[in-house]
């Protein structure tokens, strides 16, 4: 865990005073977090990898469903709202379920299926996702496809997706680290129970405007905001990154790979399979808050099992040294600011004044993709920072899914569970893709890197090699930082290419393969992860 760069140096002096001890390979790298005492303990007192990931798969599950209704229903409010002409249904109500629009409209295009018969095509009319065969048949317009189309109602829902994808995303950067570091001092557990229950309250919170909101003051759906943005500071969108680190602490090191890989395998079944559930569930109770309903239900068994059942996985031990670390870290960083206040420099003294503890606290962990100066040359290196800057670049990529559902409502009136199928083929190709053709590719063209030979007898194998010694190992594996960086560049092309597909797109079957093709793009993230290992100080 990074708190700040001088902790990072403290941490590098901890992990090399552990690493000089006669040890196993299988020996868990948290000493501490698995003593001897522990492992006494009957199986469900002891921390396990099993006690995480059904819930992660539940959350994740969870999440997956509600993309496309939650879409669906804000249209739906703010159409009710600017749109009120149009007399759209309750909000709750999936776009077939509306009365016959109040005028007559122009005919739209529509998916025929030659082989089946009237009454079977006519109950697939909704599937406009399924449109193979080219032909079309007219069909007026529904008054949420008049929403769907109308630009002042998308307008109005895109500067609400704007706001809240900024808002929350700024919100989030900054208390991931933060919530991070409470994981080391307080605990896994009660961390991961608070945002287990910042997740239920978004839930609930979505449930009450839905059904209350239009007796709110102001715009229904901009109640959404402040939910998210509570939620958010809660750490109800930073629970991966805690998760992660309970599975790294049960985790043997030998196995830790291993581990993660089935995580993420799980994660990415979960968001494939979430959207189908979640159609199938609006399909059969005609209600847009089903889904919600059932995702409130995994919040609250997650939440007990968090509470009740779940045990934490850091020793008392671990935790006090995090302690005892964050202590010396804010007494430094003091000390520091006590020094920039006497400063002769103006400059200085002003912004020791003007800058919280809070705030430097929170940017801490980002200290270390700042460029470092390069010893040798003089120079500083931005490796880390141009790293950064284009991970943050593709997640912004993979906030346009929200912009890229309203453009699919418009042109194809796609409803809820349209929807919900579309991000399961996504999902789907994202994980064939991730999970099969990726490390083939990987295992087939990485280069394998040159043996080394370190100083010093060979009864010494658990010796510490020093900062000489490691840097012929660092240079060794630059053939495969150069692969790395090659898959990045290709994946990056590739992701590109397919965004302007989707933006070319005229039909739901040219929309559906170009969304598909996104990934193959997948390998971006982990190329980018293991370039930033390689430059990282």
């Amino acid at each position: 865990m990074v708190f700040s760069s001088a902790s990072t140096e403290s941490e590098a002096a901890q992990s090399s005073s552990d690493g000089a001890h006669t040890g196993t390979e299988r020996e868990p790298l948290l000493r501490g977090s698995r003593s001897t005492s522990r492992l006494r303990l009957p199986w469900w007192k002891k921390p396990s990898v099993w006690w995480v990931l059904p819930l992660t798969a539940m959350q994740m599950l969870a999440v997956a469903m509600i993309v496309g209704p939650m879409m669906e229903m804000v249209n739906r409010m703010a159409c009710r709202i600017h749109r009120p002409d149009i007399g759209l249904g309750d909000v709750r109500h999936p776009g077939w379920m509306d009365l016959p629009p109040n005028h007559p409209s122009l005919p739209i295009p529509s998916p025929s299926y030659p082989w089946l018969k009237d009454s079977d095509e006519a109950s697939l009319q909704a599937y406009d996702l399924l449109d193979w065969t080219g032909g079309n048949k007219p069909h007026n317009k529904t008054r949420s496809e008049e929403c769907d189309a109308d630009p002042t109602v998308q307008r109005a829902v895109a500067d609400f997706i704007t706001a809240t994808s900024v808002v929350v995303g700024v919100i989030v950067v900054s208390v991931t680290g933060w919530w991070s570091v409470r994981s080391d001092m307080w605990g896994r557990k009660l961390v991961c129970t608070l945002m287990q229950g910042a997740g239920l309250a978004s839930f609930v919170g979505m449930i009450i405007v839905a059904k209350f909101g239009h007796s709110f003051p102001g715009i229904q759906y901009w109640w959404l905001l402040p939910i998210d943005i509570i939620a958010s500071f809660l750490g109800g969108l930073s629970n991966t990154a805690v998760a992660q680190a309970y599975i790294s602490d049960a985790t043997d090191p030998a196995n830790r790979a291993a581990v993660f890989a089935l995580s993420a395998g799980i994660t990415m079944g979960a968001i494939a399979i979430g959207p189908v559930i979640g159609a199938q569930l609006i399909h059969h109770t005609g209600d847009l808050l089903s889904v919600y309903y059932l995702g409130t239900a995994f919040s609250i068994l997650g939440l007990i099992m968090w509470i009740f059942v779940i045990p934490e996985s850091l020793s008392p031990e671990r935790r006090a040294a995090s302690v005892k670390q964050y202590s010396d870290e804010q007494r430094a960083r003091s000390e520091r600011q006590s020094e920039l206040l006497l400063d002769a420099n103006r400059w200085k003294r002003w912004g020791a004044m003007l800058t919280p503890n809070i705030l430097i606290e929170v940017l801490a962990p980002l200290a270390i993709l700042l460029p470092s100066r390069n010893e040798e040359s003089g120079r500083r290196d931005w490796s880390l920072t141009w790293i950064a800057i284009t991970a943050l670049i593709f997640a912004m990529g993979s906030g346009v899914q929200q912009f890229a559902i309203q453009l699919a409502k418009k042109l194809f009136f796609w409803g809820a569970e349209e929807i919900g199928y579309w991000l399961s083929v996504i999902g789907g190709a994202r994980a064939i893709y991730l999970l099969l053709v990726f490390p083939v590719i990987v295992r087939a063209f990485k280069p394998k890197p040159a043996p080394i030979s370190l100083d010093g007898p060979e009864y010494e194998p658990n010796t510490v090699p020093t900062d000489e010694a490691i840097e012929p190992a660092k240079t060794s594996n630059l053939p495969i930082a150069e692969f790395d960086l090659r898959i990045a560049r290709i994946s990056a092309g590739l992701d590109a290419l397919g965004y302007a597909m989707i933006a070319a797109s005229q039909t739901s079957r040219q929309f559906m393969v170009a969304s598909a093709s996104l990934s193959v793009g997948g390998g971006l993230m982990p190329s980018l992860m293991s370039l930033a290992l390689f430059v990282a100080p």
